[in-house]
């Protein structure tokens, strides 16, 4: 969990997500540092994910969520048009 996110400028954020990612992979993540959260973003299109259901944890108040994207025909533009498309969901 990045916290008071809200006073860091992208650069620190950035730092902050690294440093987590890497204990995470490490296995060195304790429990406190996933707690506490009100917002929390996801994305699975890294492993392949095309489809889920978002559960958002108390105390949190939303999730936003990608999916894996993939390319797609679009029946709105020319027929041989195609656009990269993912599903994304806000709760």
């Amino acid at each position: 969990m990045i916290r008071d996110a809200d006073r860091g400028n992208l650069f620190d954020i950035a730092r902050a997500l690294a440093e987590l990612s890497e204990k995470a992979r490490a296995g060195k993540l304790k429990a406190a540092e996933m707690q506490g959260g009100s917002f929390t973003i996801s994305s699975l299109g890294g492993i392949g994910g095309t489809s889920f259901t978002p559960i958002i944890n108390a105390p949190e108040v939303a999730i936003l969520v990608f999916s894996k994207s993939s390319r797609s025909r679009c029946s709105t533009r020319a027929p041989s048009s195609a656009a990269d498309v993912a599903a994304v969901v806000v709760l």
